[in-house]
C-alpha cells in the first residue's frame, strides 16, 4: 500500500502557494532538460505531470513540440497559464497523475518533476505506461539538498524538522524516491543522471524558499520562530548578502515497455 498522500491532502498542503512557489523555488541545470530529450525523435509531444506553476514545462518547452501541463490545482494552473503565456506550445489542463485525461499512446515523454513522491506510484505509473507511446520516455527529477557543513544544514534543520508531516522528498533516501519506477515491469532501460544544482539566495529568498514549501508551518508562534532561526543562520553564513543552498538535480529515466 503506498504511503504517498491523497489527492485533498496534496491539494490542501499547496493551497495559496502559488504565487511564491514559482518565484522563489528552485529551478534546474539546462544540461537536465538536454539528458531527457537526448536520443529522441521530434519533434516532441511532452506531458509535464504535477506541474504547478509551469516551471519545468516552461523549461523543456523550447526542445519540445507541444508540452501538456497537468494538475489538480486550480491556483497552479491559473498561475501557470498567466506565466506560460507567451509560449503557445504550451497548454495546461486539470487533472492528477493517476486519471490525467490524456489519450492512449499520446506523447512521447511523461516528465514528473518535484512531484511524483505526491503521487500514488503504481496506479500513476500504469497511467504513465498508458498514455506514453511504445518506446517512449519517463521521467522522474528532483532538486534534492546534500550537507554542507553550513547554511544547507543549518535550513534543514530549521525548516525541514519544523512539519509534522513532512514532504516525502525531504526525508526519503534519494534512491527510494524512483524506486517504484526502477522496480516497474512496464518500464525499462533506466538511467540514473545526478547533477549539481545550487540555489544562491538573498534573505528574501531564503525566506520566500522555506515558505512556499507545502511543509512549512503557517500557524503562529511557530512560523516566526523558525523564520527568526533562519535569518540568524543566513546572517552567519552569508557573503555579499547571498547564501548557497546546496542540491543535486537527480533525474531517473525509463522506457515504456
Amino acid at each position: 500500500m503506498s504511503d504517498a498522500p491523497d489527492e485533498r491532502s496534496t491539494l490542501r498542503a499547496f493551497e495559496g502557494l502559488a504565487a511564491g512557489y514559482d518565484l522563489h523555488r528552485p529551478r534546474y541545470p539546462d544540461a537536465i532538460f538536454d539528458a531527457l530529450v537526448a536520443g529522441m525523435p521530434g519533434p516532441l509531444i511532452v506531458a509535464d505531470i504535477g506541474c504547478g506553476t509551469g516551471i519545468s514545462a516552461r523549461a523543456i518547452a523550447f526542445r519540445a513540440g507541444a508540452v501538456i501541463g497537468v494538475d489538480p490545482s486550480d491556483d497552479m494552473l491559473a498561475t501557470a497559464r498567466r506565466l506560460s503565456a507567451d509560449r503557445p506550445m504550451i497548454a495546461f489542463r486539470k487533472g492528477t497523475a493517476e486519471a490525467t485525461s490524456l489519450a492512449d499512446g499520446c506523447v512521447d515523454l511523461v516528465l514528473a518533476a518535484q512531484a511524483f513522491h505526491w503521487f500514488n506510484p503504481p496506479a500513476a505509473l500504469r497511467e504513465f505506461h498508458r498514455i506514453l507511446r511504445p518506446g517512449g520516455r519517463c521521467a522522474l527529477l528532483w532538486n534534492l539538498r546534500t550537507s554542507d557543513g553550513g547554511f544547507t544544514d543549518d535550513y534543514n534543520r530549521i525548516v525541514v524538522s519544523a512539519a509534522d508531516a513532512l514532504d516525502p522528498s525531504t526525508r526519503s533516501a534519494r534512491e527510494q524516491l524512483a524506486q517504484p519506477l526502477l522496480d516497474s515491469s512496464l518500464f525499462s532501460d533506466a538511467t540514473v543522471i545526478t547533477l549539481p544544482s545550487p540555489q544562491r539566495l538573498t534573505l528574501e529568498g531564503a525566506i520566500g524558499r522555506a515558505t512556499s514549501a507545502s511543509y512549512f508551518p503557517r500557524e503562529e508562534p511557530e512560523r516566526s520562530a523558525r523564520l527568526a532561526e533562519l535569518t540568524d543562520s543566513f546572517q552567519r553564513y552569508a557573503r555579499d548578502g547571498m547564501v548557497t543552498l546546496e542540491q543535486i538535480a537527480h533525474l531517473t529515466m525509463a522506457t515504456r515497455r
